[in-house]
């Protein structure tokens, strides 16, 4: 199976995860729920305030294979992209607890902007 494939199906399943799970459980810096649609770059600098922390659960392998994408720069907190075009992502933090949570972003420029909050779930 094609990369650009696989990462369009883990996205599709991501999507899936996320809509079963929800996402509320997840808080924000103002200790509400995460919000679809929100700019990543606010998320990201609401859950840096709260004590998150950026981390990458795998390589990225848009970032590994040495493409010049600046998201992978700038968010190291970045797991992977879908690359179709739909500008799926899925970036990874911890709360300051440890409970991991993926945020999965659509809608970004393919370099710089990583989109808007899709879906997110919290692992247990």
């Amino acid at each position: 199976m094609p990369l650009h494939l696989l990462s369009l199906v883990v996205a599709v399943l991501l999507a899936m995860v996320g809509a079963v799970m929800g996402g509320a459980v997840a808080p924000s810096a103002k200790g509400g729920p995460l919000e679809v649609g929100q700019a990543y770059g606010l998320l990201r600098q609401q859950l840096l305030a709260a004590g998150w922390t950026p981390f990458r659960t795998a390589p990225s392998p848009g970032c590994d294979a040495g493409l010049a994408d600046r998201r992978c720069r700038l968010f190291p907190e970045l797991g992977s992209c879908s690359h179709t075009g739909l500008g799926l992502c899925r970036f990874d933090w911890r709360s300051p607890q440890g409970q991991p949570m993926a945020v999965i972003t659509a809608g970004g420029d393919g370099q710089v902007d990583p989109g808007q909050v899709s879906h997110w779930f919290v692992s247990e």
